[in-house]
């Protein structure tokens, strides 16, 4: 029942598709809707409007390495909502020459978790962000993966960033997945089957984590411990 009451709280402010279905949470096409969700706009400002605001809040957290959560995360916003409407990058804080407003976002929000690792916020932002940006066919979403230069941006520290979120204990249905996800891509097997582990704990996407966590048994030679996982 706890399990039960647990699940629904968790998926009470995931994005749904017009039939009110849960969209899934490794869906690419949802990411957008997450980070609208995450980010929403104050009415409805215009890109330029945007650009300006970043612009702004930028120069003015230059320079200093501790700023309020609330500065961090507000900076991730703008840089996501610009990423999510294909604006194009420039330089800036953190956002060196050629990169994307989606790195931009991505550096903001593993700084904000390095910071302050228990913040929901960041790290179910930081999981939307780089869900869209490792796609390149997602309409109306520039790639994360690749820059100017072509170079691919590295999945470990995100990876790191999102697991040490959940070690400091939040609670949220997407960072569980994107947290096992990433952790498994990097090879980190033993950290992946604790980010599931504790999906499993509050009751959070069951199947899915219980067939990573069959995987993950599996790939390590526990025989034992895939099929149980599977029977479960």
């Amino acid at each position: 029942m706890f399990a039960l009451v647990a699940a629904l709280q968790i998926s009470a402010a995931l994005p749904v598709d017009e039939r009110g279905h849960l969209l899934p949470q490794d869906n690419v096409a949802a990411a957008p809707a997450r980070i609208a969700a995450a980010c929403p706009r104050e009415h409805g400002e215009l890109r330029d409007a945007l650009l300006r605001d970043e612009a702004r809040l930028a120069q003015r957290l230059a320079g200093t390495a501790r700023q309020p959560d609330t500065a961090w995360l507000q900076l991730a916003c703008l840089r996501a909502t610009l990423f999510v409407d294909g604006a194009t990058g420039r330089e800036g804080l953190l956002m060196p020459l050629g990169t994307g407003w989606s790195h931009g976002a991505i550096e903001v929000l593993l700084r904000a978790i390095a910071q302050t690792p228990q913040g929901p916020t960041a790290a179910r932002l930081l999981t939307a962000v780089a869900l869209a940006a490792q796609q390149t066919s997602l309409p109306a979403v520039a790639t994360f993966s690749e820059n100017a230069r072509g170079s691919r941006e590295p999945l470990a520290p995100i990876a790191n960033a999102v697991f040490a979120a959940v070690r400091a204990g939040v609670v949220d249905s997407a960072v569980y997945r994107g947290c096992t996800s990433y952790l498994l891509d990097i090879g980190d097997f033993a950290a992946a089957r604790t980010c599931s582990s504790r999906a499993l704990e509050h009751g959070a996407d069951s199947t899915w984590h219980m067939l990573r966590l069959a995987y993950i048994a599996f790939h390590v030679a526990d025989t034992l411990g895939g099929t149980r996982f599977f029977r479960d």
